[in-house]
């Protein structure tokens, strides 16, 4: 979700050069945006087309800036197993806000967590954008 709502909401702005991608730590290619996650990126306006979900590796760190996950438990996987990367890697309600708060992962748990999620994400996409235009600013 956070892959394709940050590209929809830096698109025709002064963020609309940065290269937004997505990787997980359990991704595999076949799965795709079906049901409840469809629904809300529907609901959204979220084009989700093309997106091919794809596992962290050191090929996408080696060359992101920034890598920022969802939760704890992603950060720390991704540190223990990559541990030359873990200045990269911060959690989005971290790197947006300053707080380490944990997004849940709402798969199986119906729309309404799906729709709660996505509005956690857009809180803290949004408040990435605003501190990564100050940045550009200074």
């Amino acid at each position: 979700m956070a892959h394709k709502l940050m590209e929809n909401l830096i698109k025709g702005t002064e963020l609309e050069y940065l290269e937004v991608d997505s990787a997980g730590t359990a991704a595999m290619p076949y799965y795709a945006i079906v049901g409840d996650l469809r629904t809300v990126m529907d609901e959204n306006g979220i084009n989700y087309t093309g997106h091919i979900p794809q596992m962290i590796d050191r090929d996408i760190l080696e060359s992101s800036d920034l890598i920022l996950v969802m939760t704890k438990g992603h950060k720390s996987d991704i540190e223990y197993r990559f541990p030359a990367y873990g200045g990269k890697v911060y959690l989005l309600s971290e790197y947006a806000e300053g707080r380490r708060k944990d997004i849940p992962d709402p798969i199986g748990m119906g729309v309404e967590s799906y729709r709660e999620t996505f509005k956690m994400i857009r809180f803290y996409v949004e408040e990435l954008i605003e501190r990564l235009k100050n940045e550009l600013k200074d």
